[in-house]
């Protein structure tokens, strides 16, 4: 009965957020709140955000479900509390640095004509480096050289983000290779009704199907996609190098920290189950070598 209510309360504060697209504790007034944000919403023809639009996706999910508030469930109000603890983290930072903000809105290979070389610390180019995207090639290509070399910073870091990269993989190697760790999933799952999983629209099929991704092996099908998208002689061609290990950022951030047998081990896995993320975000770091 305890999941059943837990169920329904996060469900019923999720419902209330596509009510109104609100990022509020559920229960807050929403008077005042009644001008949209005009970077999203400036065309009256169309509406820019799809169901599938969710705030949370942005954040880490542990750290948002770690907050604590007096609503255990409610997840939006836990994002509003962390949110808000972050937010005034980086204003204070502000107060004491020199900063300035410039804002292009144009296509990221164009870049390069209107930044200068040489010139930055960090880039962060989110996963525009995936394959379905510009790739790792002509992402480093077009952005490596606004990095400060390596004479001027040694520790000049372009970070990039690789959403697909090991799913790709699994899938190019087949269904099988992509439903590998059978016997670890299921101890992670309730026992599922056998009979059920002749219906491929069945839900322990579909719980099977959507959790498969957090127990792949990653780091063997990343280091298959290096291969096949030749990083070593990307890497060579462009003078980068990409790190051994991050330094800035955690490679595998939305991975399973605990083992299922660990206490809150099942706990996390359900906790990710149940997010938009797949455990196969990972990020990679790359230097200037001249």
């Amino acid at each position: 009965m305890a999941v059943q209510r837990a169920i329904t309360s996060s469900t019923r504060c999720k419902a209330t957020f596509w009510e109104d697209g609100l990022l509020l504790p559920f229960g807050h007034p929403r008077r005042g709140f009644h001008i949209p944000n005009p970077t999203i919403f400036y065309d009256e023809a169309t509406w820019p955000m799809d169901d599938k639009a969710d705030p949370l996706t942005g954040w880490s999910i542990q750290e948002v479900y770690g907050t604590q508030t007096s609503a255990a469930m409610d997840v939006y109000g836990k994002l509003f509390v962390h949110l808000r603890k972050v937010v005034k983290k980086f204003l204070d930072r502000l107060t004491i640095l020199n900063v300035d903000f410039e804002m292009v809105n144009i296509d990221a290979k164009e870049l390069p004509l209107h930044l200068a070389k040489d010139h930055y610390t960090r880039i962060e180019v989110s996963n525009i480096c995936d394959a379905s995207y510009l790739g790792i090639r002509a992402t480093l290509t077009a952005l490596a050289p606004l990095l400060q070399p390596p004479e001027m910073n040694p520790n000049a870091t372009l970070i990039t983000l690789f959403l697909n990269a090991v799913m790709d993989i699994a899938k190019a190697n087949g269904e099988k290779d992509s439903m590998s760790n059978m016997n670890l999933l299921l101890e992670y799952l309730p026992r599922p009704d056998w009979l059920s999983l002749a219906k491929p629209q069945g839900a322990d099929m579909m719980r099977l199907w959507d959790s498969r991704a957090l127990v792949m092996d990653v780091r063997k099908h990343f280091q298959k996609y290096m291969q096949v998208h030749g990083f070593t002689r990307v890497a060579a061609d462009l003078k980068v190098d990409f790190k051994s290990r991050n330094t800035i950022v955690e490679e595998w951030p939305t991975q399973l920290k605990l083992q299922v047998k660990q206490k809150g081990g099942v706990e996390e896995f359900n906790t990710l189950l149940g997010s938009d993320f797949s455990g196969l975000e990972h990020y990679v770091e790359w230097r200037r070598t001249v």
